[in-house]
């Protein structure tokens, strides 16, 4: 592209700026380059709605946004970028769910964090694995690693130096868990068959609506597999079952092996937290 082959080296010398305006379109090259912030400190992004223009009449605007459909209005006058129909995880929100520090724990009063990862496969298309800690009640996913071209081999030896405590994969790649095994990886088995897909999908919108699941904003892949990953569009209404368009969704798919199985316990512990306290002694302690 020009930037790179024509404007970027005529900044060089004078450690020149350069200044990328637009309002969003679907989730573009410009959403790419938003993004870039999350990375690399010399990118910083700036987002200015039409309310923010004194020279606009706040009336015409309300009129607009009375008129058009909320995804149609949230594009073009409040300047975020939108996938207008079939977006899986609507709940997610960076606002809500982006951190940049993982909370620290004081384990004398608090249950410490665990450290899990979660694992899909893949060679021409991305292999992910995320790096989570949990602390019986909130999933934080503190990174990611996204490569191409990755052998089985190769992605057991990583996931092995990373020393989770207990690692969920991909279940269908029977091949690929077999060598997870033979590195001594802790591998535990993942729900899968009919419906598997929906469940977990739902299990992760679960969290999203809780609050209780946190992404570093150093996992761009993931944090962008979120705002991407939809279901087919189709003229008229949609059968909310039906399964998603199978791309964006390599980071989810790690996400979503281990967050199926990691949610009956955080659930469990919510469901013991709301009982009268008695009750809640009673059940930690049956022999009383």
């Amino acid at each position: 592209m020009n930037w790179h082959e024509v404007l970027r080296p005529t900044l060089t010398d004078k450690k020149g700026l350069a200044m990328f305006t637009s309002t969003p379109k679907g989730f573009n090259h410009f959403y790419d380059l938003c993004n870039l912030e999350l990375v690399d400190k010399d990118f910083k992004s700036f987002h200015f709605t039409s309310f923010d223009n004194p020279y606009l009449p706040k009336d015409e605007l309300e009129a607009a946004k009375a008129t058009l459909p909320p995804d149609r209005f949230a594009q073009e006058y409040e300047a975020t970028f939108q996938k207008t129909e079939g977006l899986v995880y609507k709940e997610f929100k960076r606002e809500k769910h982006l951190y940049n520090v993982l909370p620290v724990r004081n384990i004398e009063f608090e249950q410490p964090f665990r450290r899990y990862g979660g694992v899909d496969f893949g060679f021409r298309n991305p292999a992910a694995v995320l790096d989570v800690r949990f602390d019986g009640e909130n999933v934080y996913v503190e990174d990611e690693w996204y490569k191409r071209e990755r052998t089985d081999i190769q992605i057991a030896e990583y996931v092995a130096l990373c020393g989770f405590e207990a690692v969920y994969p991909d279940p269908e790649n029977a091949g690929a868990i077999e060598e997870l095994r033979r590195k001594s990886v802790n591998v535990r088995e993942v729900k899968k068959g009919k419906g598997s897909r929906e469940s977990g999908i739902n299990s992760i919108k679960e969290m999203l609506i809780r609050g209780t699941l946190k992404i570093n904003s150093r996992c761009v892949n993931l944090i962008s597999e979120f705002e991407i990953y939809s279901y087919k569009d189709e003229e008229g209404s949609r059968n909310e079952s039906e399964a998603p368009i199978k791309a964006n969704d390599h980071a989810l798919d790690a996400l979503r092996y281990l967050i199926s199985s990691l949610l009956p316990l955080v659930m469990r512990k919510e469901y013991m937290r709301n009982l009268p306290p008695l009750y809640q002694q009673k059940k930690l302690n049956p022999a009383r």
